[in-house]
């Protein structure tokens, strides 16, 4: 797939083409995603091009080796995603209009949130993890060339590069292989990932929450100026009030009241998810230690016992004091 304009529409074109292939697992095939929404917008300029089918099962003939697929001239400039945009009735994909990359974020940090990831998930993780995928395995010119780096600029080390180095020193050090799965694993992003994670506060520690301060200050100046509206203008005081000071003073301290409350809840939600994954690895962490206490039958003071034993132990072979708490440290 050739991208022609993806540093800009009509400034600096740098084509580059890259190579994709089918994958056993459709969620995973970038080939039948750019399919779909070819065929989806009538995008291949030879007509009849309605059907999958065609484009896995053809059979070139002598001298034909590939087949380039054009796209419709009018289809060149056209964003592949869209936003959605209102109709009469109904919701349905603008033509013209390119999704949003504030609607792409939102819906991003949904994700990342619903599948339980600790770090907000964003386009730059998807290029970080591009990058860092790449960088062990193509040359410095290629790895640059993928994400559209000049070269010689340092842009990967200074804003991509892992933060979680992707080496094992330990292993370097003490000439010894390094296990490339666990190295992988260590550095991924999924590593905290937990499907438990909450996804809203629960009613009982809400109600546990002293009030936002600002937000009762705020609701209490509403609730005056809502009584000297009724006063003036009756029960239809919204309508009333419209075009006075008082009125837009009213409806400004709405927004406000709004704004304030959505930024407390969003803030809200952070601070007991991000107490979650603080809170989790200490409640695993004594649930293995209570496993393996309970698994070999000792209480905590014995274990105490057993090491102090064990130090008399080393003292008696001829290690020091401190060569003793080396041994355990």
């Amino acid at each position: 797939i050739t991208f022609s304009h993806h540093k800009g529409a009509d400034r600096k074109p740098k084509p580059t083409t890259f190579l994709f292939h089918e994958e056993a697992l459709p969620i995973l095939c970038p080939i039948s995603h750019v399919l779909t929404h070819a065929i989806k917008d009538d995008a291949i300029e030879v007509e009849g091009s309605s059907q999958a089918e065609p484009f896995f099962t053809s059979h070139l003939q002598h001298p034909t080796k590939a087949v380039l697929i054009h796209w419709r001239p009018e289809m060149l400039k056209t964003p592949t995603f869209r936003q959605a945009v209102r109709t009469c009735d109904l919701f349905r994909t603008s033509e013209w209009k390119a999704l949003r990359y504030s609607t792409y974020a939102y819906y991003l940090d949904r994700l990342g949130w619903a599948t339980g990831f600790e770090q907000k998930l964003t386009r730059y993780c998807f290029r970080r993890g591009t990058e860092n995928a790449v960088d062990g395995a193509a040359t410095t010119a290629v790895r640059d060339q993928i994400l559209r780096h000049n070269p010689q600029t340092g842009v990967f080390c200074g804003s991509y590069n892992n933060e979680k180095v992707r080496f094992i020193v330990q292993d370097a050090v003490l000439d010894q292989p390094t296990d490339s799965g666990f190295l992988r694993a260590f550095t991924h992003m999924s590593l905290t990932c937990d499907p438990r994670a909450p996804q809203t506060v629960p009613d009982d520690v809400r109600d546990n929450l002293p009030p936002n301060p600002e937000l009762v200050q705020l609701k209490l100046e509403q609730q005056e100026l809502r009584l000297e509206l009724k006063r003036l203008y009756g029960h239809a005081f919204v309508q009333g009030s419209i075009g006075t000071e008082a009125g837009e003073e009213y409806r400004q301290l709405n927004r406000q009241i709004a704004t304030v409350t959505k930024t407390f809840e969003q803030e809200l939600k952070r601070e007991y998810r991000r107490d979650y994954f603080y809170r989790i690895h200490n409640e695993e962490l004594e649930k293995i230690i209570k496993k393996v206490c309970e698994l070999h039958g000792f209480r905590s003071g014995d274990v105490v016992l057993l090491l102090c034993i064990v130090i008399i132990l080393l003292v008696g072979l001829g290690f020091n004091l401190h060569q003793a708490r080396l041994f355990f440290s």
